[in-house]
């Protein structure tokens, strides 16, 4: 696709090269547990909408020691195939993370949330991105906008999954790892046939199998693809990370993801 316009972000990346430590007995509980929590999630979901704290952060995933656990109070959903040890966590060369494995399972999961654009304008994360062949690895963030009172409506979220569709937002856009270096600040706007629009934040082999930190402007972001639109009426109504298919060889990281000014 096409290169569209580009913007800057903040962003830098600590050394980080400690040994990897890897907890099997707590990883087969962890993965266990969140199986049934899910289960049991998708036949009564408990919603938590989660509000930023008085300081203008809000932490969206530690992740926690215990992620089931998040699922289970209601902070996080999820949506598709979660089968044992699809979503565990581990830690990486040091670094506490969520462990997405290879596999081809296809599945959403996604905090709502309630937080002013205006006011908690960044978005901080870590991941390692395993390299992949393709345009992109099927592993992407997602945010998800209420836009201001009577703005135009965005092209469809037909493809996204009804957990998506179902929240307060009514625009997202998605953040990709792509397979070259040279596509990074790549922004392609929404089409036509429901394609949300997507900012590609890093990507290229040279890059992939180290932990990068990432801060992203979402208020600069979505100022470059609804022009116009007042930010202090503009709500943040939900981060995801969405997972696709294609991870035959490829599995991802993430880590401390969190909102903030």
């Amino acid at each position: 696709m096409a290169s569209g316009a580009r913007y800057s972000e903040r962003c830098t990346h600590p050394p980080i090269a400690m040994v990897r430590l890897f907890y099997a007995t707590e990883i087969r509980h962890v993965a266990c547990a969140l199986a049934l929590l899910l289960v049991s999630a998708c036949a009564a979901p408990t919603v938590i909408v989660s509000e930023v704290q008085p300081d203008g952060s809000l932490a969206i995933l530690g992740p926690a020691p215990h992620f089931a656990e998040i699922f289970e109070s209601g902070q996080w959903i999820a949506v598709g195939d979660t089968a044992p040890g699809t979503l565990v966590v581990t830690e990486k060369f040091g670094q506490r993370a969520l462990f997405i494995p290879p596999g081809t399972q296809t599945f959403t999961i996604l905090r709502t949330i309630d937080a002013n654009l205006l006011s908690t304008p960044y978005l901080g994360w870590s991941w390692l991105i395993e390299h992949r062949d393709g345009d992109y690895h099927d592993v992407s963030i997602l945010v998800g906008f209420r836009a201001p009172p009577k703005a135009p409506k965005q092209a469809s979220f037909d493809s996204l999954p009804d957990t998506v569709r179902a929240t307060p937002a009514n625009r997202a856009v998605e953040i990709r790892w792509a397979a070259s270096a040279l596509r990074r600040g790549d922004l392609s706007p929404s089409t036509d046939d429901g394609t949300i629009p997507f900012y590609v934040m890093r990507g290229g082999r040279e890059n992939s199998g180290r932990w990068w930190r990432e801060n992203i402007d979402l208020l600069a972001l979505y100022a470059s693809l609804w022009p116009g639109e007042n930010p202090a009426k503009t709500r943040i109504a939900f981060i995801a990370i969405n997972v696709g298919p294609n991870r035959a060889t490829s599995p991802a990281y993430i880590s401390d993801m969190r909102l903030f000014r």
